[in-house]
């Protein structure tokens, strides 16, 4: 991919949020969303897993990041660079670098039951002041 490519990726792409309550049918809303808009990164809370874990019915050309049974996840399409962060990554947070703008992105669960301050967020929010990345 050359500069040009990556810019007007960069340019078209959208950042979604959305929450889909595990439900089986708004994740299938979500596959037709992914099928037919524009490249994009969407930050998924309580996605709809399959047996094994997985976010269920997410395209071929979407690649989908987080642990196993994760509550937040970060589906991306194929041709947006992004690398998986194992470090900043938990059940409830998922984190992802982006190469091409040198962005991390972070899809969070925040569970009314537990302290809404995890640790993790602090390590991060650390690392982000020290090294002077940048974060969405």
């Amino acid at each position: 991919m050359n500069l040009l490519q990556a810019l007007f990726i960069l340019y078209i792409m959208m950042l979604k949020q959305l929450n889909l309550n595990k439900c089986k049918v708004a994740m299938q809303n979500l596959r037709h969303m992914l099928l037919n808009e524009s490249p994009s990164i969407y930050c998924i809370q309580e996605p709809y897993c399959t047996n094994l874990g997985f976010p269920a019915n997410v395209p071929k050309n979407y690649n989908a990041f987080g642990v196993t049974n994760s509550r937040a996840i970060i589906l991306a399409h194929v041709s947006i660079d992004l690398i998986f962060s194992n470090e900043f990554s938990t059940e409830d947070i998922t984190v992802c670098f982006m190469n091409s703008s040198k962005r991390y992105i972070a899809s969070i669960y925040l569970d009314i039951l537990k302290d809404p301050i995890h640790p993790l967020m602090i390590k991060m929010a650390e690392y982000f002041a020290t090294s002077k990345k940048n974060a969405i």
